[in-house]
């Protein structure tokens, strides 16, 4: 009786390698690719989520700088007294409020 022949007798005779065909390598990619495209718009969702949460911060803190403004000047809203149009700006930095404060992140850099 001849010796018997194993699977690891057959790979190393016929040529075969381990490795990946050309077949599954595109179904990998595909299968990322479908991957990736349900999660751009979940991690777009929770952008636009985290600016909105930003912005509402900074409206409380305006909020509050309001108040306190009012109640150490005895005023009810801080207001320029040579009537300009944003002379409540310059009070609220008085009250420590920043431009990143007075500047929306859901609205153009360039829309001051």
């Amino acid at each position: 009786m001849g010796p018997r022949c194993t699977i690891d007798c057959f790979r190393k005779t016929s040529g075969w390698q381990a490795g990946f065909t050309l077949i599954e390598l595109l179904v990998t990619i595909a299968v990322i690719g479908i991957l990736a495209s349900i999660l751009i718009p979940t991690l777009a969702k929770a952008r636009m989520r985290a600016r909105q949460t930003t912005c509402m911060s900074n409206l409380k803190q305006l909020g509050v700088a309001f108040i306190s403004y009012g109640h150490d000047n005895g005023k009810n809203v801080p207001y320029d007294a040579n009537g300009s149009n944003s002379g409540w700006v310059g009070l609220m930095k008085k009250e420590g409020i920043n431009d990143q404060v007075l500047h929306c992140p859901m609205c153009d850099k360039n829309n001051r």
